[in-house]
């Protein structure tokens, strides 16, 4: 079945530009907002799982999302759903050690 509705497009455009994009070289502290950020989308409580206010919080999160979103060219960096659906495809290479934290650090238990 195709998806023809517009918000099928978008995710089926979001998917594609995704498609082999991985990214090395993020720090441990990238790794910690990604995984604060799937836990809690607000950022005063996302940083605060992480000893960041909430400032900190949304500027950490804005370098990942320039780090891998901004590069395609096609997104702007405050959109969560494509860097969501890039941890999502990338969760056993490039998202895995943010998937470790949010499956075995305290902090980011639900």
């Amino acid at each position: 079945m195709a998806i023809q509705s517009h918000e099928g497009t978008a995710f089926l455009r979001v998917l594609t530009s995704l498609r082999g994009e991985h990214v090395r070289g993020f720090r441990k502290e990238d790794f910690e907002i990604m995984a604060a950020r799937w836990r809690r989308r607000d950022f005063d409580e996302a940083g605060s799982l992480i000893g960041l206010t909430g400032t900190q919080a949304r500027t950490r999160w804005n370098r990942v999302c320039e780090v891998i979103l901004v590069r395609l060219g096609e997104f702007h960096q405050h959109d969560d759903f494509p860097l969501g659906s890039w941890m999502v495809l990338y969760g056993e290479c490039c998202a895995a050690p943010a998937w470790a934290l949010v499956e075995n650090d305290r902090r980011f238990a639900s």
